[in-house]
């Protein structure tokens, strides 16, 4: 299905200069349309992203609500939380390694579709599940379709997005995983809470509404990346994103000709058609991540960055259990922790293409160790007061959105787009890996709340020193890098494009 975006009319380019991809997007945003109408057509773009945001947050948090469900436990976990609980992050771990390098190679949308639609079906068939194994295919399949969504959706949220404005569209992708969070907790809390005895069924069944919502959505609105086609020789395809795009924005000038998007790129590659040779080609997007010095240290760094907040944030996942054990009404709880999220979202919308991006990360990491350290605190006081609990949870999910917000800004941008997916690939792996690590860890420690929580702050903690001490480069407000210039002068032959 081609992704519906109006046609209209440009005047025919007089000037003899080539834009790049984002100097033409960077004009189309910040010219004044005919009809302030005109840019929801572009909004709905972003907005069917952020949605498949939201779908792989509702399917992560679901766990967390699901195992505080004793009949839930009785029936299908018996005894397994902790590989139960980890099966999804095995299955982030193996989607987000295998699909990177096939999502460079075919696409950035068609990637994302099949992941929403792994998504969907996996959270539908969980619904039906009455043995553990049969529940830990279901969660594996459906961190397999999370992996792929999460390979593709920050870099096609970014390859779409002009350069001045980039962290405001992200945080706004990002946002919709604290919908994501809100939709299960207000789920639960109408299904479970105040002794409702709801079927964990019922829960898993409307819960995976928000997958199957994104999948057509994105279907019908979101449009491949301009930047993509153009790297593989697609540059009919290409000009005809952008200017539909632009047209988005009620941007009614110059049209970008596709001789200017043309000169952006070098010569395509070209790739042999099969399974194996796709194999073949993955294993050598891996070598060329790590084959440059310079991409080498910046994937290990972004690597280290990913698993320490990934480990912070397991332990965290468990706070709804924690407070089944430290409040009255934990559901009641876990809905206002869920809602904590939101002034973290604000304050990431309005620093992010303001601040330094790199400073703004340690300043996340720093006040998520200090809050959950509070909390540790306050947990192991054996006082439980339930208004300084409350506060400090919402102190913590808010400052832990401003974290993830600013790190997956700074990933998206960190790669040239021949390889962004692939790197975004490796980089969330390694979280996956620190998810896995710290699920099963998490059930030896649930039983003692102020260690867990001790745990969880030590993770940030170490991850603001590494944070402090790593040396990426500053993107905020600067275009996208298609290619690696290393790579593009061993490769090609040619001159470096100019970028």
């Amino acid at each position: 299905m081609t992704p519906i975006l109006s046609e209209y009319k440009y005047k025919p380019l007089t000037s003899g200069k080539h834009r790049t991809i984002d100097d033409f997007y960077e004009e189309a945003h910040s010219h004044e349309p005919g009809k302030y109408i005109q840019r929801l057509g572009y909004l709905v773009i972003f907005a069917s992203l952020g949605l498949a945001n939201t779908g792989d947050s509702a399917e992560i948090g679901s766990m967390g609500f699901l195992l505080a469900n004793q009949d839930f436990r009785d029936e299908v976990v018996q005894g397994k939380d902790g590989i139960v609980a980890s099966a999804t992050y095995f299955g982030m771990l193996f989607g987000g390694l295998c699909c990177g390098p096939v999502c460079d190679r075919m696409g950035r949308r068609i990637v994302l579709v099949g992941g929403l639609a792994l998504n969907a079906t996996a959270g539908i068939l969980m619904a039906f599940t009455s043995t553990p194994y049969e529940l830990i295919l279901c969660r594996f399949l459906l961190g397999l379709g999370i992996g792929m969504i999460v390979t593709c959706l920050l870099a096609l949220t970014s390859e779409h997005a002009p350069s001045k404005s980039r962290g405001t569209y992200l945080n706004f992708v990002s946002s919709f995983w604290t919908i994501g969070a809100i939709w299960v907790a207000v789920l639960a809390y109408e299904m479970f809470g105040h002794g409702r005895e709801t079927s964990w069924r019922i829960y898993c069944l409307v819960n995976a509404i928000p997958s199957a919502t994104a999948f057509l959505l994105v279907l019908c609105f979101v449009p491949e990346s301009a930047r993509y086609l153009g790297l593989n020789g697609k540059y009919k395809e290409a000009t005809k994103v952008v200017n539909n795009i632009a047209g988005s924005l009620g941007y009614v000038g110059d049209k970008m000709s596709e001789e200017e998007l043309k000169a952006q790129f070098p010569p395509a590659k070209t790739y042999d058609e099969g399974f194996w040779a796709t194999v073949k080609q993955s294993c050598k997007a891996y070598g060329n991540l790590f084959a440059n010095s310079s991409t080498r240290s910046r994937t290990m760094v972004v690597q280290g960055l990913w698993f320490f907040t990934s480990f912070g944030t397991g332990t965290s996942l468990w706070i709804p259990r924690i407070l089944s054990e430290l409040v009255n009404d934990p559901y009641l709880f876990s809905l206002l922790y869920a809602c904590g999220s939101v002034p973290g979202i604000l304050l990431a919308g309005f620093l992010l293409d303001k601040m330094e991006r790199t400073r703004l990360l340690t300043i996340g990491f720093a006040l998520t160790t200090c809050t959950l350290a509070c909390l540790a605190v306050v947990a192991a006081s054996g006082t439980n007061s339930q208004i300084a609990i409350l506060i400090l949870v919402c102190l913590f999910h808010s400052c832990l959105c401003l974290l993830w917000s600013t790190l997956s800004i700074i990933s998206a941008e960190t790669f040239p787009t021949e390889i962004r997916s692939t790197a975004m690939g490796v980089c969330s792996a390694t979280g996956r890996f620190a998810f896995v690590v710290v699920h099963n860890i998490s059930p030896i420690l649930v039983g003692t709340p102020p260690y867990l929580v001790a745990l969880g702050s030590v993770a940030f903690g170490v991850g603001l020193i590494f944070s402090h001490f790593s040396q990426l480069p500053s993107q905020t407000g600067a275009p996208l890098k298609d290619v690696e210039a290393p790579l593009l002068a061993n490769e090609h032959k040619m001159p470096l494009p100019r970028q």
